[in-house]
């Protein structure tokens, strides 16, 4: 299912029960960890001339969603 796993607009979801809260993206990679266990990668890029940063206004909010999905997992495990 991996092709149909990396269409944007179908990808993959997650829904964590306990809170109702879904995530979905597009695949761009799958790891494995020494346990096993799947990872699911979507990875983020830009083009841009000045030097790279994570300080741009937009990039601050992807940086928020990444703390919060990522304490949902914690909290998952």
């Amino acid at each position: 299912m991996i092709d149909e796993w990396r269409e944007n607009f179908k990808g993959v979801q997650y829904l964590h029960k306990p809170t109702n809260f879904i995530v979905t993206g597009a695949v761009d990679d799958l790891w494995q960890d020494e346990n096993g266990e799947i990872i699911v990668v979507d990875y983020k890029s830009t083009s841009k001339e000045a030097k790279v940063t994570l300080d741009a206004e937009w990039q601050m909010a992807t940086k928020d969603k990444w703390k919060y999905i990522s304490g949902c997992f914690a909290r998952m495990a």
